[in-house]
């Protein structure tokens, strides 16, 4: 990661694992970065799951984006529940209100860390 240090404070201006995007966390100088995490999960036998992300989490909610994904999943569904800066939840349902066991789900989640 690439920093730079002035009388502002610092302010972090990149790195080789640094998402690409139209705009930048915060206030000139920029304190915090864009991050992203992904994974795989499956709902337990309930048809819930909750992950926590790696690397200490956010620092505040992130954007989530969850699919299922699975051969026998024809019909069923998964959802978010809640989010929070260190992790989430995750439903499997067939049809509201049944929920569905053992559905694989992929995940992604983008947020903030404050630097």
């Amino acid at each position: 990661r690439y920093f730079h240090v002035g009388s502002g404070g610092t302010s972090f201006i990149g790195g080789a694992t640094v998402i690409s995007a139209g705009s930048y966390p915060g206030t000139v100088p920029q304190r915090a970065y864009w991050a992203l995490e992904f994974g795989i999960g499956q709902t337990n036998i309930s048809g819930t799951r909750t992950v926590l992300f790696p690397n200490s989490g956010y620092s505040g909610a992130p954007y989530m984006q969850v699919t299922a994904f699975d051969p026998t999943a024809t019909g069923k569904n998964v959802g978010v529940q809640t989010v929070t800066a260190t992790g989430f939840t995750v439903n499997s349902f067939a049809a509201a209100p049944t929920s569905a066991s053992s559905i694989t789900f992929f995940w992604q989640s983008l947020g903030t860390r404050a630097l």
